[in-house]
């Protein structure tokens, strides 16, 4: 969210830290990846944005595993055939699994648990970046949701 008066140049966001509150087998992202910002509206996913004054955009920590091969091709657009995927899975979520993604395109499988999780969001023209620390749940199918 840009609350300020002037455009904020070049934000980008930076996983800092996955932290499980129980035990998992699974690996988790290494601290350090670049967030993807959403193509949710009219741009595509990329590192960095521009934020219009008062305005406001997406940055993406995980997605579902549906949209794979769009995140890997940079492709993922709001169409009518993106829309009915999405409401194939809004309609049968348990197939569905979700996953960490980041701009080089890895992901890890999310495995269902709680976790903490802390990202950096950093602007060109912003002199100190802020850290965001927020608690994800994770249960399995589309349910993912941010927790206090």
């Amino acid at each position: 969210m840009n609350e300020g008066h002037d455009q904020i140049v070049d934000c980008q966001g930076k996983l800092l830290n996955v932290k499980p509150f129980e035990a998992i087998s699974a690996a988790l992202p290494e601290p350090g990846q670049n967030l993807v910002w959403s193509s949710r509206g009219s741009d595509v996913p990329g590192v960095r944005r521009s934020i219009a004054p008062k305005s406001h955009e997406y940055l993406d920590v995980a997605f579902a595993d549906d949209f794979l091969d769009e995140y890997g091709a940079g492709e993922v657009q709001v169409t009518a055939a993106i829309r009915a995927r999405v409401q194939q899975l809004l309609d049968d979520p348990q197939r569905a699994s979700f996953y960490f993604v980041f701009l080089d395109w890895r992901a890890w499988r999310l495995p269902a648990g709680a976790y903490e999780v802390t990202i950096e969001v950093s602007a060109a023209n912003v002199g100190t970046p802020t850290t965001i620390s927020f608690r994800l749940v994770y249960e399995g199918g589309l349910n993912l949701c941010p927790a206090s």
